[in-house]
């Protein structure tokens, strides 16, 4: 049964017109700096919350099994992010933060 699905699978990334929708995904994902950062900040959220399922179900989710190499495919990445470190969009949202507290600081000094 395992095999007869691989089968199916493997001929799906044959199919010309998966692989030419697969290109254009790519392009889209490469073409735009936001659009990659937020596939990558994505593919991680999904392999951390992979690894988290409960156990009961572990068995058929087994995060050892999986291929990174096609998930990262399915978020239009051509190569894995690194699982280390932060989420790049939350590293943005903390730097903006920080620049406007800054910001209101130095308006709300008193002048000499």
């Amino acid at each position: 049964q395992n095999l007869l699905l691989l089968r199916k699978v493997n001929a799906l990334y044959r199919d010309p017109v998966f692989q030419q929708l697969q290109r254009v995904i790519f392009d889209i994902v490469a073409g735009s700096k936001r659009i990659h950062t937020l596939a990558a900040d994505a593919y991680r959220s999904f392999l951390r919350a992979y690894a988290r399922y409960p156990s009961a179900i572990k068995t058929i989710f087994n995060v050892k099994v999986l291929h990174i190499g096609h998930v990262a495919d399915s978020f239009g990445l051509k190569e894995k992010p690194s699982m280390i470190g932060k989420s790049t969009t939350a590293q943005e949202f903390k730097k903006r933060k920080n620049e406007h507290i800054r910001t209101l600081v130095r308006k709300k000094k008193p002048k000499k």
